[in-house]
């Protein structure tokens, strides 16, 4: 009987019992680690004298392992699921301070500002900013951690990706400063009134249409920022979500909230299982942003 020194087995050797029970063929199971095939039954033959005994015979139906290699095969099993589990685990430690997340243009300056100040200082987050259904398939494929979306949950419902609604962020009808604000935002309290607009919605003719119905006169922005930009610099109204107003807010303004029918749902959305440092940041993102208390965060199968 060998002793247990010369017993012990290498990685190699337990991949080589495995993949051997799995084909049937020292052949093809050679193939499958990529070695020459004398090499691996050269491997073989080290490893049952070093054991003392045989792990496999030959039939003409091929390799099958013995009674011992039965058993033997059971550890080598669990010894390489051990093995594969120490190197997830030191993976994902190596991980736990690189966050990569996402958001849409307009909302980057509020959501990348409130992380900074929410995670870790020692956390590196690698910023990804593309349009919501991009950042979800970013997600699915791997690239992404997680996002901040303004979609639709259908639109959002994918394998492997996890929803929690973070609330209401609502379009709001920002005065520069000496710019005075209406005490309400009703069917002519914007007649002939400019109003530059950015807005979260997929079709955001629609969000200008309403604006136009109530008498403004709407000129469309790329993003919130240059939509905020362009009021300051005109000495007009903008209409962008409160968000992005409050994320750069000056002195002496004041905003009014335009109405339910302008809201914007905000979702995070994740892969999974979450990076660590997604777990349980919902809720202080959506109070970091100061969204509405409608549909605050919860989470969607």
């Amino acid at each position: 009987m060998a002793n247990r020194a010369t017993a012990m087995a290498s990685i190699d050797d337990l991949r080589l019992v495995v993949a051997l029970e799995k084909t049937g063929s020292l052949t093809a199971a050679a193939a499958q680690l990529h070695v020459a095939q004398p090499s691996a039954s050269h491997r073989l033959k080290v490893l049952e004298r070093r054991l003392g005994v045989s792990l496999f015979t030959r039939h003409a139906t091929g390799t099958m392992p013995t009674q011992a290699g039965v058993e033997y095969l059971a550890h080598a099993k669990e010894a390489l699921a051990t093995v594969q589990a120490a190197a997830d685990a030191a993976r994902a430690a190596a991980n736990l301070d690189r966050l990569r997340f996402g958001t849409f243009t307009s909302l980057s300056v509020p959501v990348f500002t409130a992380l900074d100040g929410l995670l870790p200082a020692s956390t590196v987050v690698e910023q990804h900013v593309r349009s919501g259904i991009l950042l979800v398939a970013d997600i699915v494929a791997g690239r992404v951690d997680g996002a901040v979306v303004a979609l639709p949950a259908g639109r959002i419902s994918q394998p492997g990706v996890h929803r929690q609604r973070l609330g209401i962020d609502p379009l709001v009808l920002v005065a520069p400063a000496e710019v005075p604000l209406p005490s309400r935002v009703g069917p002519t309290h914007l007649s002939r009134t400019d109003v530059v607009l950015a807005s979260f919605s997929s079709q955001p003719d629609d969000v200008a249409q309403l604006l136009a119905q109530r008498g403004a006169r709407v000129h469309m922005a790329g993003t919130a920022p240059i939509a905020l930009a362009m009021a300051r610099g005109r000495g007009v109204y903008a209409a962008i979500p409160r968000s992005c107003w409050l994320a750069d807010r000056h002195d002496g303004e004041d905003a009014l909230r335009l109405g339910q029918a302008f809201d914007a749902t905000l979702s995070m959305v994740t892969g999974r299982p979450a990076h660590a440092n997604l777990t349980g940041l919902a809720t202080k993102l959506a109070d970091a942003l100061d969204l509405q208390a409608r549909h605050r965060p919860s989470a969607d199968r």
